[in-house]
């Protein structure tokens, strides 16, 4: 209309400016609008959730991880706005967490990182696996670790590549720790989630002059009897009640949390015939019945066959002769090399294999005797030919 009316000129509307408009907002979002959380912000960002006592929201894996407890997601957020949880999500904080907690609950080797750290150190990890098998032969055969370094030298000269470090004594002590370790937790995993188990025990002295406890487990998994050694326990006072004290410690040290515990599930016992063992009255066997009136004590059926066969065979003239005499020809050129030596020469001249007497006592007493007297019999002519010419 201000076209058609003269001395009007064009009334241009006023703008209103942005930072008035910015504060009209303000002013309306402070006193008027009353903003809530939307649950639908859930399905587009996992972490975050809304805790309706405080009525604030938080961010889960923010809480999990940050561990200075101070930022609002956790300590919680009443600020109601989309834009306030977007920025939350842009934060570098929030990304390192996510990040962190993305590669933990991730398969071992999808992770870029992992898969990093598994290139570069694969050359590592291949040169410690030809060290650790190293130090796992030198324990099975019960060689020194001395002999890793030479060893290594050796696994170098073959082409196969180990590298500079950790080729020591001192690395290797510690390579078998690790791997006896590893596999003592196994067999104590097992033994503890069998239902019933047995142990064998028998004392030793070391070459320090100290009694010790040897014990092994024998239990049942999948049906197959696996026997395994436990401990090797220093005992305070060879009677019951410090076997007994060994025993315990022995099946603490795999894991047992309690004596009872462990006794619960004893139904056997294997030991020697010694009356601190299998005594009616003290014995350790008799103690630990008190304790489990299921548990079986057995008595070496090994040791026991060689008890009665000697025990058999003691109040015997012939055998006290026969006894005597191998224990005289034993001592007789094991004392002195030149009987030794002149022996030889006799089965050399009768062309025999030489055959020298062996010596009848020792741990095992029957096989012992056996061989003495196999030996006696393989090489009776040159012993008459060389105790004719002395």
């Amino acid at each position: 209309m201000w076209r058609f009316v003269s001395g009007v000129s064009n009334p241009n509307k006023r703008k209103q400016p942005e930072d008035d408009k910015r504060e009209k907002d303000r002013q309306y979002d402070r006193s008027k609008r009353q903003r809530s959380y939307q649950k639908s912000w859930e399905s587009t960002h996992s972490w975050l959730y809304h805790d309706g006592t405080k009525n604030a929201m938080f961010c889960s894996v923010c809480k999990l991880h940050d561990e200075s407890g101070t930022g609002s997601f956790i300590v919680g957020c009443a600020n109601f706005r989309l834009e306030t949880i977007l920025k939350h999500e842009a934060s570098e904080n929030h990304k390192k967490f996510s990040a962190a907690e993305k590669a933990k609950s991730a398969a071992p080797g999808s992770t870029p990182a992992s898969r990093i750290i598994e290139n570069l150190n694969k050359t590592v990890f291949d040169r410690l696996t030809c060290m650790f098998r190293t130090c796992h032969a030198l324990a099975k055969k019960g060689r020194p670790f001395t002999d890793f370094v030479w060893m290594c030298g050796l696994d170098e000269k073959k082409g196969v590549n180990v590298g500079s470090t950790y080729r020591n004594d001192k690395q290797a002590q510690v390579f078998v720790a690790s791997i006896a370790a590893v596999e003592r937790g196994h067999f104590s995993s097992q033994l503890r989630a069998a239902p019933y188990i047995s142990l064998m025990s028998d004392g030793s002295t070391d070459s320090a002059v100290v009694e010790e406890e040897i014990v092994y487990a024998r239990f049942a998994k999948n049906g197959v009897i696996k026997s395994n050694f436990i401990s090797l326990q220093p005992v305070e006072r060879a009677d019951a009640k410090g076997i007994e004290g060994a025993l315990d410690k022995a099946m603490l040290s795999v894991g047992f949390e309690s004596k009872d515990q462990w006794l619960q599930k004893l139904v056997g016992f294997g030991s020697d015939g010694a009356s601190v063992m299998v005594g009616r009255k003290t014995g350790v066997v008799t103690s630990l019945r008190s304790q489990q009136p299921v548990l079986q004590g057995v008595h070496c059926y090994a040791h026991r066959l060689e008890l009665a066969f000697k025990d058999g065979l003691k109040k015997i003239p012939l055998y006290v002769k026969l006894d005597t005499f191998l224990i005289g020809l034993y001592y007789f050129y094991h004392n002195s090399p030149l009987n030794r030596s002149m022996l030889k020469r006799s089965f050399d001249s009768l062309g025999t294999p030489v055959v020298l007497p062996t010596r009848v006592g020792g741990t095992r007493w029957l096989p012992h005797i056996q061989r003495a007297l196999n030996n006696l019999w393989k090489g009776y002519p040159a012993i008459v030919q060389h105790l004719q010419q002395v």
